[in-house]
């Protein structure tokens, strides 16, 4: 069996495979919609971010704790579910924060004034696409427990594996990252907190709805296409 097999974003669902199909799904809602954004965003960025934000929203199920919880016995799954490495959305939110910081900067246009808000509105996105959007502001307060818990999740993930995944998923949009995993450096994730709420302060003298109808149409896009996948109402070609 390949190593790649023997992770599970769901019971029966390979992850290579959910994350493929999430990927895929979203990219073609994204082309399907008459995108409003374009005197800011091409529409082949926004496109790709959209591919790499489902590629990306369920990286931390290849911790071993998710592993553990999503084939353990009814009994034993309630004890895990409550477990916060188990949890798998802060740790695929600043995996996708760094991803999308590479990717821009890959193309050269990270320091554009609206293009540096990217990388904040996916780690969002992704960080709450369980639950409910919440004030991002508070959401990249990254506080010691955060670092902890991160640190022995990003211990158990098998990197060699995981980036000959990405690297296949990556290449649907043409893009070789430039240093993956991203993540080894763990220190590297509290340096989300201050440069991403000077950006967000900066907002009140945009003074546009843009950022919002981004966030919110990056959030329906991810959660309807996860949502279709888990669900197998759709099947990939």
């Amino acid at each position: 069996m390949s190593s790649s097999n023997k992770y599970f974003s769901h019971p029966g669902k390979l992850l290579e495979e959910h994350l493929r199909n999430v990927a895929e799904t979203s990219l073609a809602l994204a082309k399907s919609k008459k995108l409003n954004f374009s005197e800011i965003f091409d529409n082949e960025t926004l496109e790709d971010i959209i591919y790499l934000i489902g590629a990306a929203h369920d990286f931390g199920k290849f911790t071993k704790y998710f592993q553990e919880y999503l084939f353990a016995d009814e009994n034993e799954k309630a004890k895990l579910r409550n477990r916060k490495e188990t949890n798998h959305g802060f740790i695929s939110a600043v995996f996708t924060y760094f991803l999308i910081t590479d990717y821009l900067e890959s193309r050269n246009i990270l320091t554009n004034q609206f293009h540096e808000y990217l990388p904040i509105i996916s780690f969002e996105v992704v960080k709450r696409h369980h639950g409910d959007l919440r004030n991002v502001l508070d959401e990249i307060i990254i506080d010691e427990d955060d670092v902890s818990i991160f640190s022995k999740q990003i211990a158990t993930i098998d990197f060699e594996t995981v980036g000959e995944i990405y690297s296949d998923l990556f290449d649907k949009i043409k893009f070789k990252p430039s240093s993956f995993p991203y993540l080894h450096e763990t220190e590297k994730i509290e340096r989300i907190t201050f440069p991403s709420k000077r950006k967000i302060r900066k907002l009140d003298e945009i003074n546009s709805p843009l950022f919002y109808s981004l966030t919110l149409f990056f959030y329906s896009v991810l959660l309807d296409s996860d949502k279709r996948d888990a669900a197998e109402l759709i099947k990939q070609k």
